[in-house]
């Protein structure tokens, strides 16, 4: 909090593009987590490895801060597919009960320019969170996902 009294940037970004937000929530530190949101941290910065504060909270297994960066407008999609690769099984069903689709997709759409007069539009798909576990061979989360109503009800084309 002195760092922030005295006029740091709670969005300042290293050379990776972390925030101190992503290394708090890496880090497991929830009072920290909680003192950079309430000094205006933003929640959806990503890194040049394209994580998210709650993706790396997600992937080490820490329940409470990214249900918290979830109430904060993280995406919950992204949580669940980093909660399945790190096999964090608690995490996992937090989520789903929160109604997470094991079959969402995140999209990112990159532009780019090539003339004056053309920009070319990719989309990446990342895959779900039900795709990564199985990759991962998580069974027991890829048995909790599969149980899910969202698993039964949807496919990734009507997400």
């Amino acid at each position: 909090e002195a760092l922030l009294r005295s006029g740091a940037s709670v969005n300042a970004r290293d050379s990776t593009g972390h925030t101190p937000l992503h290394s708090a929530a890496y880090g497991g530190y929830h009072t920290i987590v909680r003192t950079l949101l309430a000094h205006g941290a933003v929640v959806g910065y990503t890194s040049t490895f394209h994580q998210t504060a709650s993706s790396m909270a997600a992937s080490r297994g820490h329940v409470a801060i990214t249900e918290e960066l979830i109430d904060h407008g993280e995406s919950a999609v992204r949580a669940l597919t980093m909660a399945g690769y790190g096999g964090h099984p608690e995490l996992v069903r937090r989520l789903l009960a929160r109604g997470t689709s094991v079959n969402g997709v995140e999209r990112t759409v990159c532009r780019f320019k090539i003339s004056a007069d053309a920009t070319v539009r990719v989309k990446i798909d990342i895959p779900t969170p039900l795709t990564v576990a199985r990759f991962q061979r998580r069974a027991e989360i890829v048995a909790m996902m599969m149980a899910t109503e969202s698993h039964q009800q949807s496919t990734p084309a009507t997400e």
